[in-house]
């Protein structure tokens, strides 16, 4: 059974600069990396800044889940490394299907 498609150019415009700055973020996270970032912040700081470097951290919705549905809720409750990036025990909180019992859901 074959994933369910939409035709992009059929969405209306706001959906596809959505999906299009969604995309661009991915991309934009994954190249770059803490090396990158720690020389950025090396460089502001060598150039009088405060040796403060900035990036988003974007990642797919199916693999941040994935990995909290394999952790125990007790696990949930604290921070965890994923991908070598520490998540805030909030993280999961935001998730709709992960049940987190020190964030429950009334």
């Amino acid at each position: 059974m074959s994933e369910p498609t939409i035709d992009f150019q059929s969405l209306p415009d706001e959906y596809q600069q959505v999906i299009r700055l969604a995309q661009s973020m991915l991309t934009n996270s994954e190249s770059i990396s803490r090396q990158d970032l720690c020389e950025l912040a090396f460089n502001d700081y060598r150039n009088a800044g405060k040796g403060w470097a900035n990036a988003i951290l974007t990642l797919p919705m199916k693999r941040i889940s994935d990995f909290y549905f394999a952790k125990s809720p007790k696990e949930r409750n604290s921070p965890v490394l994923f991908e070598k990036n520490r998540l805030d025990e909030t993280v999961p909180a935001v998730l709709d299907e992960i049940p987190i019992p020190k964030y429950a859901r009334k």
